[in-house]
């Protein structure tokens, strides 16, 4: 992992699950609940309510931000992301429920159907959104941590190194670095943390199964 790609890398450093995750949660609850709103009320599950389905995945992909797993569990992000959810989704809501009067199919729905989903939705993303982070982190607990090692032991570099470590959720074990610099020329911080030259990157990583460079 080069310390100059610091954005790239943590978002490169991601487990496809978690990409996944993060990508899908908030567009796949609303169908989920839509689906179990229809089947509650005895309406079929086809015809106008998969238009609305459709619109609620597209639109949940793009008005709901990704999910923020790394953003700290205190009670003020409890309370921000239920506020923030629920003036996304009354938006979103807002925009399907235009498009379906300006079309002139309103009337072909149940409105208990929607009112429903439009009020279990919402607690329904705020539940997944806090329990996503702790089920995830199990999960990779479970298959271990991954290593990691970084190119350039630079001021850049150390900040990489204290954002993969400090994440749960991303689980990484950052070894050290390699630079071919005298230890005087390295920041303080990096000059104990020092590998080997680049020229024995190749070397250790297959010694040390290093997942990450």
């Amino acid at each position: 992992m080069k310390a100059h790609e610091l954005s790239a890398g943590v978002s490169a450093s991601e487990p496809l699950s978690l990409f996944v995750l993060k990508s899908l949660l908030h567009p796949m609850v609303p169908v989920v609940t839509l689906a179990l709103c229809v089947l509650a009320w005895g309406e079929p599950q086809y015809g106008p309510y998969l238009l609305i389905g459709v619109l609620a995945f597209i639109g949940a992909a793009d008005v709901l931000d990704v999910l923020p797993l790394d953003a700290p569990p205190s009670r003020s992000f409890v309370l921000s992301s239920l506020l923030d959810i629920l003036m996304r989704w009354l938006l979103l809501v807002s925009f399907i429920w235009a498009l379906l009067v300006l079309a002139g199919i309103d009337e072909r729905f149940d409105m208990r159907v929607l009112l429903t989903w439009a009020v279990i939705t919402p607690l329904a993303l705020w539940c997944g959104q806090l329990a996503a982070p702790r089920l995830f982190v199990r999960a990779r607990r479970a298959r271990g941590r991954r290593r990691a090692v970084i190119v350039g032991a630079t001021e850049l570099g150390l900040t990489l190194a204290d954002k993969l470590s400090q994440s749960p959720l991303l689980d990484i074990e950052v070894l050290g670095f390699f630079d071919n610099r005298l230890a005087a020329r390295l920041p303080e911080g990096a000059r104990d943390r020092v590998l080997g030259r680049f020229a024995d990157l190749s070397e250790y990583v297959a010694r040390h199964s290093v997942e990450l460079v």
